[in-house]
């Protein structure tokens, strides 16, 4: 006759392996659900297609094309937009060099320098700096303007994976300094 300790012990091991099968399914339905593409679901961006490569135009626009699926007239009228951004950006990008190469005549003069000129060039360079980052906005929100209903959240998973994959990787440490 088999023991009670034993039966238990038999009791416990067809338990624990009927929980790892249901944890199994669970884990590989799991699996199967995050890599379905259906039409409900934002399509997945490799971020081995952002890394170290930069973010140019070409591939911006294959992006749009494949994942957010743009028309041909979409993308024309984001290329114009594009271009149009683009101008802009390289006015103010001008502007911040040449106000940048006045601060440093400003530091490397052997005069005495004055902090009211350092300050105030600084603040027009701060102040260029804003406009390209309201620039940003307004020229992202014009490509989201050229989105259809459908195509709007596939958009906004882009600037999100791009944003993401674009920023600068922290520091070791945090932002901290030095531990």
């Amino acid at each position: 006759m088999i023991t009670t300790r034993v039966r238990w012990i038999w009791i416990a091991f067809i338990l624990l392996i009927g929980l790892n099968l249901i944890l199994m399914a669970v884990l590989f339905l799991n699996h199967l659900k995050e890599n379905s593409s259906s039409e409900d679901s934002p399509k997945r961006f490799n971020r081995r297609e952002w890394r170290g490569r930069g973010l140019n135009p070409e591939r911006v626009e294959i992006i749009l094309r494949e994942k957010v699926n743009f028309s041909e007239e979409q993308l024309q009228a984001f290329r114009k937009e594009r271009e149009s951004h683009f101008k802009k950006i390289k006015e103010l990008r001008d502007l911040i060099h040449e106000n940048r190469s006045l601060l440093y005549q400003l530091i490397s003069n052997e005069e005495p320098i004055e902090p009211d000129k350092i300050d105030s060039v600084i603040t027009v360079i701060s102040g260029y700096e804003a406009k390209i980052d309201k620039a940003n906005v307004e020229h992202f929100q014009a490509i989201s303007s050229l989105c259809k209903p459908e195509q709007k959240r596939e958009f906004r998973f882009f600037l999100k994976e791009m944003s993401r994959a674009l920023m600068p990787p922290r520091p070791p440490g945090g932002f901290g300094g030095p531990p």
